[in-house]
């Protein structure tokens, strides 16, 4: 890898705590976090509003017509906690996956970075992982070039031959 690409990787690990929420073989640790994401601007739509009380009224949750927001995890476990909680993707191949956050309210790494560094978003409930990091515009760079090696070639795969 090219010297930015390491810095961005030592960043990944240190400074920039991505490796928290990030890590393994798959980048992700399987869990489900509350980064306080903000809401997309499609969540003001009647028909979207419509779709969120749908899924909450299926997953039983108590006073489902006044839910206004996307609850994530909550739905399935009901616990306070879990409320704005959404599972970590991996970061395999992140290039080829915008846009990004599970409402696909940032459309590319950069803004990522950007709301990382200022600390993810104000609300109550947000992990604690998620805190402001005091990155320079360099190590941005140097973080993103480290996000992108993360993609590359996907394998062709031929599928074999049956006989009939």
């Amino acid at each position: 890898m090219s010297e930015d690409k390491l810095r961005g990787m030592e960043l990944f690990k240190g400074k920039a705590r991505c490796i928290l929420c990030h890590n393994g073989p798959n980048f992700t640790d399987s869990q489900f976090h509350n980064l306080a994401v903000p809401a997309a601007p499609l969540l003001s739509d009647p028909i979207v509003q419509v779709a969120i009380r749908f899924d909450a009224k299926r997953m039983n949750v108590p006073e489902y017509q006044s839910v206004r927001e996307d609850l994530g995890r909550y739905l399935v476990t009901k616990e306070e906690k879990d409320k704005g909680a959404f599972k970590t993707p991996t970061l395999r191949n992140v290039m080829q996956r915008e846009p990004y956050m599970h409402n696909g309210v940032f459309h590319s790494l950069e803004e990522i970075i950007d709301f990382y560094d200022a600390g993810g978003g104000a609300v109550a409930g947000k992990s604690p992982l998620i805190q402001p990091l005091g990155l320079t515009a360099q190590e941005k760079r140097d973080l993103l070039a480290f996000l992108q090696a993360l993609t590359g070639e996907l394998p062709t795969v031929t599928p074999p031959e049956f006989p009939y």
